[in-house]
């Protein structure tokens, strides 16, 4: 557990999310909400393990998944897509704004574990619908966690299936780049939930409110993919349904 901000014997709030969602979207905004809840204490717990949010260990969670979740109190935050993504040095080594064909003898990062999205195209199904050779994808790393693919590709190491709303603050930075293709759609989304009776509590709707605000400003932001050989190409967000 990893306490975020410190307060002054206010109860604090017990949120279980998976580790990829914590360290890509949610830490970076933490500054955010202290300063909307200066006295809210954080308590995060960043594990795979999906903790009955009705125990006394949490008082609420975000999940990646359909929304199905009897009994809870959920609001959806926003879908998610996935797109090819590598560091720009990377892009420019291998030529791979030429297109797809460009990845032979590249690595691909492969992501396997309880994060990944079945409906997410892995490497080979991408490459077949894509009219690509199979045997591009022979040279491969495997993680058990999103972000850890897109730590891979940030540090040049090969080319990552990347979730859009993790990588969407590199991608806007420069620090990553989708060299071809558009996002496609999954059928996973992220969601809030917490048992009513625990979502009535003060200081868990202070986080709800400052969540879903947050949630929306993301679905509402455009975001550009800069290639240094291509025009900006503006990708609408993933929408909210």
């Amino acid at each position: 557990m990893a306490r975020l901000t410190t307060a002054g014997g206010a109860a604090p709030i017990r949120i279980s999310v998976a580790p990829s969602f914590a360290g890509k979207w949610l830490v970076p905004r933490s500054a955010a909400l202290r300063r909307r809840a200066p006295d809210l204490e954080v308590l995060l717990d960043a594990s795979v393990k999906l903790v009955d949010p009705a125990s006394d260990e949490t008082d609420c969670v975000i999940r990646y998944g359909l929304g199905a979740y009897p009994g809870l109190v959920v609001d959806k935050l926003f879908s998610e897509a996935v797109l090819p993504v590598c560091s720009p040095a990377l892009a420019e080594q291998h030529g791979l704004y030429r297109g797809p064909e460009a990845l032979l003898g590249v690595p691909l990062l492969h992501e396997d574990g309880a994060e990944r999205d079945l409906s997410c195209p892995d490497w080979p199904t991408w490459l077949r619908t894509h009219g690509v050779d199979l045997r591009v994808g022979r040279t491969r790393m495997r993680f058990n966690q999103s972000s850890l693919v897109l730590d891979a590709a940030l540090a040049g190491q090969g080319v990552g299936s990347g979730k859009l709303r993790l990588i969407e603050a590199d991608l806007a930075a420069g620090r990553s780049v989708s060299p071809f293709g558009t996002p496609r759609p999954v059928e996973f989304s992220y969601f809030f939930a917490a048992p009513p009776h625990k979502a009535r509590l003060a200081h868990v709707a202070l986080f709800h409110d400052w969540l879903l605000a947050e949630a929306a400003a993301t679905r509402t932001a455009n975001l550009t993919l800069r290639a240094p050989h291509l025009a900006a190409v503006s990708i609408p967000a993933v929408a909210a349904e």
